[in-house]
């Protein structure tokens, strides 16, 4: 087995804590319209064919409009409403950095790549976004998307069944009857081979499903509907094409992937916390530099055929509230969650929350009672990128990848003696097959084993740790007659061994 490990953070610290979401710092507070315009915006093209393409924005200020050095660029999707206080822009640019001849000549022009969100977009210029009294004085036309429910961001994940895959995607609408095609990779799908067409489910969760602000409230955005469909009757080691789609139209590639379970070897690229960073050099969220760079890497191994699987062991999107943050986290993972299975657990910024929502009943609340998530409480990463877990209430599980047993635990959650999750990890490591599984990996956000300062009760590297191998150690000890092999973690932005 080859593991590959990707250090993505932006720096390393002590504890992870991201500080305030970037978006929170936008001056919506106060935000108004101008009685008259002081700024044009006009943009093009206004109509875009995919996904991630790039519009030219040119700005002017009119004659007698200063140029302030905390002048923004708002983009909103959907665009611009009449109460620009109500909710956040999707990103901003710092027009001092992206656009410094404003100061000198009164124009600019700058280029800003746009997701398909399901929703027509607009630019609005804000002057005086470091006075209490910002004013909006500029908007663009609208720009949209040829088919803004073109269905979007393949994930594959396997289930609790070595001969099924679950494909899960993103669409705005629902009622175009959305399903996915397969079919095996080594005949023609358009000369008369077999062709399994598998019928969707689709979910979709509203405002009132999440726990609390930002998410339920400035940050809140309509996330369309995630649409699963469960290939089975699969082959181990098979290889097979698929695409994916509705009524109105199919995703226009065929992607192909390998049904895990053919044996050695089997490549594994792991990582936490890897966030995102915007390739326009926009403001959207706190900035990893290396993000974009391990997705790229990533994405080769699986091209190389070196990487058979992706663990990421929490901290996703780092949306924390603000909704837009998932579409563009899709959109940065590239192709690789199309081609292998993208498995992943919730970390702190997924999960934890004072409370749970109604919308995964029997969903307990974290065990830390702290607001990492933004008033997410899990609801967004749990339907998103749905797992094989036992139950919607139980974000832990088992995924076999062949030789690999991969066990994911979610540390936000009781693992004390006696919770569902400690059952479940003590039966499933007692139950292990090794003559089936060989090789048994345990996976979980917050480590067991840290060097780090932070001692702070109860959220703290070392209490957590200390916790882990009170109670989860010992587990380790007995996976199926043997020791699990290695344990993978995240969180603390560094590496460790």
């Amino acid at each position: 087995m080859r593991v590959i490990l990707a250090a993505t953070a932006a720096f390393a610290t002590a504890h992870a804590s991201a500080g305030p979401h970037p978006l929170s710092r936008f001056p919506r507070d106060g935000l108004s319209w101008a009685a008259a315009q002081g700024a044009a915006v006009s943009v093009g093209p206004t109509v875009l064919a995919r996904d991630g393409d790039w519009v030219t924005v040119d700005i002017a200020l009119n004659a007698g409009t200063p140029f302030q050095p905390g002048d923004v660029l708002a983009a909103y999707s959907p665009p611009a409403p009449a109460d620009l206080s109500s909710t956040t822009p999707v990103e901003y640019f710092s027009l001092a950095t992206a656009c410094p001849t404003l100061a000198t000549t009164g124009k600019c022009t700058l280029r800003a790549q746009l997701i398909n969100m399901r929703a027509a977009y607009s630019f609005v210029y804000v002057q005086g976004a470091n006075v209490n009294s910002p004013l909006a004085i500029g908007v663009s036309a609208n720009i949209t998307f040829a088919d803004l429910n073109a269905p979007r961001a393949p994930r594959l994940a396997v289930t609790s069944t070595p001969s099924e895959m679950r494909l899960t995607w993103s669409s705005a609408r629902s009622d175009l009857h959305p399903r996915a095609l397969f079919w095996p990779a080594n005949t023609n799908n358009g000369g008369g081979a077999a062709v399994t067409v598998v019928p969707a489910t689709s979910v979709t969760y509203g405002r009132g499903d999440l726990c609390g602000a930002p998410a339920t409230t400035v940050g809140y955005r309509d996330t369309g509907w995630v649409n699963s469909a469960v290939m089975a009757g699969l082959v181990p080691g098979q290889r097979y094409n698929y695409t994916f789609g509705d009524d109105g139209g199919f995703f226009g590639v065929n992607y192909t992937f390998t049904q895990p379970g053919g044996g050695y070897p089997v490549g594994l690229a792991a990582f936490g916390d890897m966030g995102q960073m915007p390739e326009d050099g926009s403001t959207e969220e706190y900035p990893f530099p290396p993000a974009p760079q391990t997705a790229r890497w990533v994405q080769q191994l699986v091209d190389a055929g070196e990487v058979h699987a992706v663990g990421h062991v929490g901290d996703l999107s780092y949306a924390r509230g603000y909704g837009s943050e998932w579409d563009v986290f899709f959109f940065n993972l590239n192709d690789t969650a199309a081609r292998v299975p993208y498995l992943v657990s919730t970390g702190n910024h997924e999960a934890d929350w004072a409370g749970a929502s109604p919308f995964l009943p029997g969903m307990p609340p974290t065990q830390f009672n702290v607001s990492d998530s933004g008033g997410e409480c899990a609801v967004p990463a749990l339907t998103l990128f749905p797992m094989p877990s036992p139950s919607p209430a139980e974000p832990w599980f088992v995924a076999p990848l062949g030789p690999v047993l991969l066990v994911f635990m979610a540390t936000e959650y009781d693992f004390s003696t006696g919770s569902a999750q400690y059952a479940f990890l003590r039966d499933t490591l007692a139950g292990v097959d090794r003559a089936a599984t060989p090789w048994v990996v345990l996976t979980g956000h917050r480590p067991m084993y840290i060097d780090s300062t932070n001692f702070d009760v109860p959220t703290g590297d070392q209490p957590v740790a200390e916790a882990l191998r009170q109670y989860i150690e010992p587990l380790l000890l007995d996976a199926g007659g043997s020791p699990v092999d290695f344990a993978l973690w995240g969180h603390h932005h560094s590496y460790q061994r």
